[in-house]
């Protein structure tokens, strides 16, 4: 994604430090995509279909024969790479900020897209929240936002051997990952791509990326707080790709979520948007007439559920 020439002249000095935040950004990237390819192997699904963007690049340093990963590795290296990110995404300059965020939002939600193919959500889905967080500096807290809303790493029963070799090999770890992020800002030009553009990872449309996100954090969690956070960043930075989906916003998304507590399950896929806000002003006049009906047999009941599956 290139810069116009106006906007190139008035970042200046500041070139390096936005190439910096490409890195990080692609190695985040590169931790999804490998998160991505393991949970999908877990379910026993083939990966070919899914199209890789960064992993086996030139700043892909991973050697799976030699270190082997462990599925708590996979999220620990995501969580390391966010927090990474969050530390190369601040700028002084608040339009340079602006622009760097609206950049690498669109690259994210483009590569979103691409898991449209799959007909279910996971983890990979969730990190979409962190990754943003980081992105939009709104947080320093991230390696706990992506515990809350991703993963968190089980705690295990050790002897005090066990847990001396865990500290020291998770020390270790933590300076070797602090040492390679250093280097990286230090150096962006080094693993940067040419000068001037940010690494594109698109697998699909910005919009349906959006699309994908929002219903999975819809479908995912028991509570708005995800996709309420999802939707405001978004239409702070993207907003022309919230203002195509004028049907939700906040107040129908805590709609659904009143909805959804009452037993209704509006939402299935990311194709089901924007017609779950219709659908949401029709499920309470089924709920209403199920009730005249049951009580018009004197019908004992304690609990209503309706499901509407769209074809």
């Amino acid at each position: 994604m290139f810069w116009n020439k106006d906007k190139k002249e008035q970042i200046g000095g500041i070139q390096t430090q936005l190439q910096s935040e490409d890195n990080n950004f692609h190695r985040t990237i590169i931790a999804l995509e490998r998160l991505e390819r393991f949970l999908n192997s877990e379910r026993g699904l083939n990966n070919s279909e899914l199209k890789s963007t960064a992993i086996g690049t030139s700043r892909d340093f991973h050697d799976d024969a030699k270190n082997t990963p462990t599925r708590e590795s996979y999220f620990m290296e995501l969580s390391i790479q966010c927090s990474t990110l969050y530390i190369a995404a601040h700028y002084d300059d608040k339009e340079v900020f602006e622009t760097a965020v609206e950049a690498f939002m669109k690259d994210l939600l483009e590569w979103y897209a691409g898991r449209e193919l799959l007909d279910y959500y996971d983890e990979v889905d969730a990190c979409v929240i962190p990754i943003m967080v980081a992105l939009t500096y709104q947080s320093n807290n991230i390696d706990e936002i992506f515990q809350k809303y991703v993963y968190t790493i089980p705690t295990v029963e050790q002897s005090h051997e066990e847990k001396y070799q865990a500290i020291k090999t998770g020390v270790e770890s933590w300076l070797l990952g602090k040492h390679l992020a250093e280097e990286s800002l230090k150096q962006p030009q080094s693993l940067s791509n040419q000068e001037g553009y940010i690494t594109s990872h698109i697998r699909g449309n910005a919009v349906d990326g959006y699309k994908r996100v929002i219903s999975a954090l819809t479908t995912m969690f028991d509570t708005s707080a995800p996709s309420k956070m999802l939707y405001k960043m978004v239409d702070k930075y993207l907003p022309y790709i919230v203002q195509q989906f004028p049907s939700v916003n906040e107040e129908t998304i805590d709609d659904l979520y009143e909805k959804k507590a009452k037993g209704f399950v509006p939402i299935t896929t990311e194709n089901d948007v924007e017609e779950s806000s219709a659908l949401s002003k029709i499920y309470p006049l089924l709920y209403n007439a199920v009730i005249s009906i049951l009580d018009e047999h004197s019908v004992k009941y304690s609990e209503i559920n309706i499901e509407v599956k769209q074809s």
